[in-house]
C-alpha cells in the first residue's frame, strides 16, 4: 500500500495522517521529501523499528535511528545500480518504463530577461509543484560560446 501526504496542509495534518496510517498498516518504508530534522523525527515515530527505512531527499551518509535505517539519496544516483542489499522502491525501473518521471517543469523563453517574471509567478502562487527552467543562452547579449 502506498500513501502520499500533502505537507502543504501543515505539520499537524501530516502527523495525524501518519498516525492514522500507522494504526492500519505497518509502515516499513517512507520517502521524506522534506528531509529536515522535524520530518525525520515525525517519520521515525511511525516507521517500523524492526525493518524500517526512511529515504531522505537530500544526499547524506546513511545512519541508524533507533533501528530504522535513514538512507541518504542523491538524485544523480538514480541512474546508477542500487546499493547492495538495499532497495527502496523501483525508481530506476520506473524511469526505464516511463511510469516514474522527473519533476514537472516549464522552459521560460527569453533567458535571464524572464527571471523576474518567473520569480513573481512563483511568489504570487500562479505556479505550484512546477520548476521553471531559464536558458542562459537565450539572454540577449550573452555569448553562446
Amino acid at each position: 500500500m502506498e500513501t502520499l501526504l500533502d505537507y502543504r496542509q501543515g505539520a499537524n495534518h501530516v502527523t495525524e495522517q501518519l498516525q492514522t496510517t500507522a494504526k492500519l498498516h505497518v509502515i516499513s518504508y517512507a520517502y521524506d521529501a522534506v528531509s529536515d530534522k522535524a520530518s525525520v523525527e515525525m517519520l521515525s515515530k511511525v516507521v517500523s523499528p524492526q525493518d524500517g527505512k526512511i529515504m531522505s531527499a537530500i544526499p547524506k551518509a546513511d545512519e541508524d535511528i533507533g533501528g530504522i535505517t535513514l538512507l541518504g539519496f542523491n538524485a544523480g544516483s538514480i541512474h546508477a545500480p542500487a546499493k547492495e542489499g538495499i532497495r527502496v522502491g523501483d525508481a530506476d525501473l520506473g524511469l526505464g518504463h516511463g511510469w516514474f518521471s522527473g519533476h514537472p517543469y516549464e522552459v521560460v523563453q527569453g533567458g535571464l530577461n524572464r527571471l523576474e517574471r518567473a520569480l513573481k509567478d512563483l511568489e504570487g502562487g500562479y505556479e505550484s509543484a512546477k520548476k521553471y527552467v531559464l536558458r542562459l543562452a537565450e539572454t540577449p547579449g550573452v555569448s553562446k560560446d
